[in-house]
């Protein structure tokens, strides 16, 4: 039986709304935890707190 290129598309896995989905698990995807990083970093810089930091975390 030959597999179609949607099932071959589902098990590497494709990005949606900024996750990686695979048959296996769901992880974020590399571009959202840079920005997840670059945004703490910007809010650091900015003088915020860990409280407004743990709120956005």
């Amino acid at each position: 039986m030959k597999s179609s290129w949607m099932d071959d598309w589902v098990e590497r896995g494709f990005y949606f709304l900024g996750y990686q989905l695979t048959l296996d698990n769901i992880t974020p995807a590399s571009s959202t935890i840079e920005k997840f990083k670059r945004r703490i970093a910007r809010l650091y810089e900015q003088g915020a707190g860990s409280i407004r930091i743990g709120r956005y975390v």
